[in-house]
């Protein structure tokens, strides 16, 4: 059953119950997310236990990406403020002349 038709049956079904069976059903409701959560959790951990470079390369990939996109919003500051650039500056070198 997925998370989305439970909460509709449920909601349909507050108006011809008692608080009583509401708060019952909605209780399973709640345990049923923790076992999904833990279950999940459980998942991920064995997954990491079973295949370690796989993390590591999901790491590795995270940064790289954080790194791509801070340089892609830095370039894109630098098109839209248009800085004066040291090469349209003339200046003597030393020791040439």
């Amino acid at each position: 059953m997925s998370r989305g038709s439970a909460r509709t049956d449920i909601s349909s079904h507050a108006l011809r119950t008692r608080p009583d069976e509401l708060r019952s059903a909605w209780c399973s409701q709640v345990r049923e997310q923790q076992t999904l959560d833990q279950a999940f959790g459980t998942a991920v951990w064995a997954a990491a236990q079973r295949a370690p470079l796989g993390c590591v390369l999901v790491v590795f990939c995270c940064a790289v990406s954080l790194l791509l996109g801070l340089l892609t919003a830095y370039h894109v500051y630098l098109s839209s403020t248009d800085p004066a650039t040291t090469e349209n500056v003339r200046r003597p070198v030393a020791g040439r002349g």
